[in-house]
């Protein structure tokens, strides 16, 4: 099987968050093949000294799948920031 890391495009400059997350909805209404398996890891501010860090997963069985997931977009995304 061979994989490819994609970032969701950016449609709208300065999108909210739920924007962000309406795109993501509608990929998955359009494509679901595009979303059978994926992981959002959010933060957000709990208070104004606390934050707070979530995830949501799909399509995955095994914690070691999610991990390995979290590392091919780690490795996708520091490329995509180091290549000129």
């Amino acid at each position: 099987m061979t994989a490819t890391v994609k970032s969701l495009p950016q449609f709208k400059i300065g999108a909210t968050p739920a924007e962000r997350l309406y795109e993501l909805a509608r990929m998955a209404e359009e494509h679901p093949e595009r979303l059978e398996r994926f992981v959002v890891i959010y933060e957000g501010a709990v208070t104004n000294e606390e934050r707070s860090l979530g995830r949501i997963e799909v399509g995955y069985t095994w914690t070691r799948d999610v991990i390995s997931a979290l590392e091919v977009g780690k490795a996708y995304y520091l490329k995509e920031l180091l290549t000129p």
